[in-house]
């Protein structure tokens, strides 16, 4: 069965390239690549620099009174977020957990300080999307006859939704109430205590470090979509401003939630250059070359930390996947 999950995610993976590549041929996409402007890929690198260390930041945060050393939590999130970069449906983000509880912070509190972090990123990304509705486009944004903007709306609006009903209601109600959803069949167990933890660090979080990880969370994605911008702006034939950076980040970090291939090779790129087809005078070969370096600059700078902090530490990403997932069942 795994077996058969991967073969199918690699298959997504490759038909997302092959629909990101224009008619003209990878030609166009090595053409326009060759005219992107070297002072809008840096200007990006360097914003994406920043957002890696906001994010380092936002979940040092997150953990309150259970903190670890600065070195500590560098190292763990610069190898957590490159195995996120690497691996299918976010099971990067058991590293994190992984390497702090070798560092003597509890695995639970790891995992409900990620949760909350995940809520953050979803309630901005649903700002997003609502922006994207707003702004004028010249066209709907339509894949596999799904308009894309109006389902991310549904679901991302729902997941929000339940999370922040489900975060207040685990603060509100007491332990007592979460072991009685503990008793619950099927999923009942894990629920109750990743809520269990999120509300301990909750309470534990204080309000101006709790203002200070929403203030990084709206930092990170307005970061996000200026990076965005600022490609657009560095390759040719491609439309520039709000609208088109608003539409092709939500879009594609949307896109690639919905189809989690391993390092989101293939569905990156599809919804990236797909959301760029919305604007009829676009290039082809531009948006394509402009998806790729986009992917390619997060993928190369997580890279470059992550196999630095490993080599710097004497560790093995591949052992400490395995060690991560083998001891996911940890509270």
């Amino acid at each position: 069965m795994q077996r058969l999950r991967a073969a199918l995610l690699v298959l997504a993976a490759v038909l997302g390239l092959y629909l990101s590549v224009p008619d003209a041929g990878l030609g166009a996409v090595w053409t326009a690549a060759r005219q992107a402007s070297g002072a809008a890929l840096a200007g990006a690198a360097l914003l994406l620099a920043g957002i890696i260390g906001a994010r380092i930041v936002r979940f040092h945060l997150l953990l309150a009174e259970v903190r670890p050393s600065w070195r500590d939590q560098l190292t763990a999130s610069g190898i957590g977020y490159f195995a996120l970069q690497l691996l299918p449906f976010r099971l990067g983000e058991l590293v994190r957990p992984h390497l702090l509880a070798e560092a003597g912070v509890p695995w639970g509190r790891s995992l409900g300080a990620i949760a909350v972090e995940r809520l953050m990123d979803l309630a901005a990304l649903l700002v997003l999307v609502l922006l994207a509705n707003l702004v004028p486009l010249p066209g709907v944004l339509v894949v596999a006859d799904v308009d894309v903007l109006s389902a991310a709306r549904t679901v991302v609006g729902t997941a929000v939704a339940m999370g922040v009903v489900a975060l207040i209601t685990a603060v509100a109600v007491g332990p007592t109430a979460l072991v009685r959803l503990e008793a619950l069949p099927f999923a009942g167990r894990p629920v109750a205590r990743l809520l269990g933890h999120a509300r301990t660090g909750l309470l534990a979080t204080s309000a101006s470090a709790g203002g200070a990880a929403a203030a990084l969370t709206a930092w990170v994605w307005a970061s996000n979509t200026a990076i965005v911008a600022l490609l657009l702006s560095g390759f040719p034939d491609l439309p520039t401003g709000l609208a088109p950076a608003v539409l092709t980040t939500s879009a594609t970090t949307a896109g690639i939630l919905a189809v989690p291939t391993p390092g989101m090779v293939g569905s990156f790129e599809a919804f990236a250059t797909a959301a760029l087809s919305v604007w009829p005078d676009a290039s082809q070969g531009s948006a394509a070359a402009m998806a790729l370096t986009w992917h390619g600059l997060t993928l190369a700078l997580h890279a470059v930390l992550g196999a630095t902090l490993l080599a710097v530490r004497g560790l093995s990403l591949g052992a400490i996947v395995r060690a991560s997932r083998a001891s996911r069942g940890t509270p």
